[in-house]
């Protein structure tokens, strides 16, 4: 049968690795993580010709694996050479037996091409876990050698954080939007603040545009071009509520996907001119940045 209730009672031992690590998968992401846990498999060099990986709890493609709290488990480096440099790569080796079905992980070290140029750590053997795959390899650490010496362990795993500091993240986000104060314009008319925390931007307006009559039809004007970093993934199109006794209508903020600040009107439009017919608003949105 091609459908599966895992988590209900069948009178029989049913449930697979390949269930848990299916399910997993949909939780915690189909990619390779270290979680933030223990010593997150931290690395510490002994000596040019061994590293030492610390305890930690770690998720491939779904497949939990853990080195035991209090533990750790040392890899072997091999000698450099005299006027060479190397890079290694330190992984940990999910296998399958054909025959068998039996899966395990290990540490493995693969040794990168001697050279007097720039060098290439190996890439590791990559394979589709929840769809069969025999061999999958997760990269841990990249072991640079300069002659015999080992000058540097950097870390090339992500780690992923908890459902708890994603929900504090978030809500620290929050708390920054939600505690930002309008300012008011001056008499030319126009304030405007931007702030970006990760894939977020939260801008925020406080205006007071001199607007005079124009024919019912829609005009608009360039207020600002954000910086690069704050241009928005989609177009976004904010209404703005005018205080003001003009009957003004169908008034928006549109940012462009470059960056543009469009004020749009319709039945008004902008003018510099003078103070009277003067509309005081504010307003902030918080909206996906490109990057």
């Amino acid at each position: 049968m091609s459908i599966e209730i895992v988590t209900g009672y069948q009178g029989r031992n049913h449930v697979t690795s390949n269930d848990v690590g299916g399910f997993q998968q949909g939780v915690v992401g189909t990619e390779d993580y270290v979680l933030g846990v223990g010593e997150q498999a931290k690395a510490t060099l002994i000596s040019n010709n061994s590293v030492r990986i610390s305890d930690g709890e770690l998720v491939m493609q779904g497949v939990h694996w853990r080195i035991k709290p209090g533990t750790y488990e040392n890899v072997t480096i091999n000698n450099g050479n005299q006027g060479m440099k190397r890079k290694d790569a330190i992984v940990a080796r999910y296998t399958k037996d054909s025959s068998s079905g039996i899966e395990n992980i290990t540490l493995a070290v693969l040794q990168g091409t001697p050279t007097t140029g720039t060098p290439v750590a190996p890439a590791p053997t990559t394979g589709d876990i929840r769809l069969g795959a025999l061999k999958h390899e997760m990269i841990l650490y990249i072991v640079e050698l300069n002659g015999l010496n080992v000058v540097g362990v950097d870390p090339a795993f992500k780690v992923l954080m908890s459902m708890y500091e994603t929900n504090k993240y978030l809500s620290d986000i929050r708390t920054q939007i939600e505690g930002k104060r309008y300012g008011y314009a001056n008499d030319k008319g126009l304030y405007i603040t931007v702030s970006r925390s990760g894939k977020f931007a939260f801008i925020e307006f406080a205006g007071r545009q001199n607007l005079v009559p124009n024919q019912n039809a829609w005009s608009a004007q360039t207020l600002w071009t954000l910086p690069e970093e704050y241009w928005p993934k989609n177009a976004v199109p904010i209404n703005i509520n005018v205080d003001s006794s003009d009957n003004l209508q169908n008034t928006m903020i549109i940012i462009t996907t470059d960056g543009k600040v469009n004020l749009q009107t319709r039945g008004l439009s902008v003018s510099w001119k003078s103070l009277s017919s003067t509309h005081e608003w504010r307003f902030a949105q918080t909206y996906m940045t490109k990057s």
